[in-house]
């Protein structure tokens, strides 16, 4: 179920880009995951408006990523997709085997 990858975001290393923003810096901590896009009907409603999409991020119990920290998608469907997690994980399978976090695309 795992098979893509997903990598944390340094929070707080940023490099000013020339046009003036900001890009984060990977820190190295790699994850296997299993990244889906919502389709619920709030997070659809959601993506309308703001044009942003509500992702499940699908993790081993023993991975370690914060509230407020981003990841990104380094392979499979959504590589390159810019993640900030909003939920803690949560044992989604109510047996330990996989935890569930949730996020907002960042644009």
């Amino acid at each position: 179920m795992l098979k893509q990858t997903v990598s944390v975001l340094t929070p707080g290393s940023q490099a000013s880009t020339e046009y003036g923003g900001w890009t984060d810096t990977v820190s190295g901590t790699s994850y296997a995951a299993s990244v889906q896009v919502d389709t619920s009907r709030e997070s659809m409603d959601y993506e309308r408006q703001t044009k942003k999409r509500t992702f499940s991020i699908y993790l081993a119990p023993t991975a370690t990523i914060p509230i407020n920290s981003r990841v990104s998608v380094t392979s499979g469907a959504y590589t390159g997709t810019l993640i900030e997690v909003f939920a803690a994980k949560a044992d989604h399978a109510g047996r330990g085997t996989y935890w569930m976090l949730r996020g907002t695309e960042v644009l």
